[in-house]
């Protein structure tokens, strides 16, 4: 079953530019979360403690793909 239609203009990317993408996806959530938390005064603690987890858990996550991007495990084209 084919989810992209061959037109799909991913399938033209630079393979450089795919693998940024999925780096940037493992990295842990932007602080700005809590900074507008902060602002609006609600969910202070859990905006700080989502920091903390997605810090911690990208440590092994931007390793792990890293890893599988260097290995080739990782397809430069997606979508083939």
């Amino acid at each position: 079953m084919r989810l992209i239609s061959p037109s799909f203009p991913s399938a033209g990317f630079d393979p450089i530019w795919i693998e940024a993408a999925m780096l940037l996806a493992a990295l842990p959530t932007a602080t700005n979360i809590f900074v507008i938390g902060q602002q609006y005064g609600v969910w202070q603690e859990r905006a700080s403690a989502m920091i903390l987890i997605t810090t911690v858990c990208s440590v092994v996550t931007v390793l792990l793909v890293l890893y599988l991007i260097k290995s080739g495990a990782l397809p430069a084209q997606l979508f083939p």
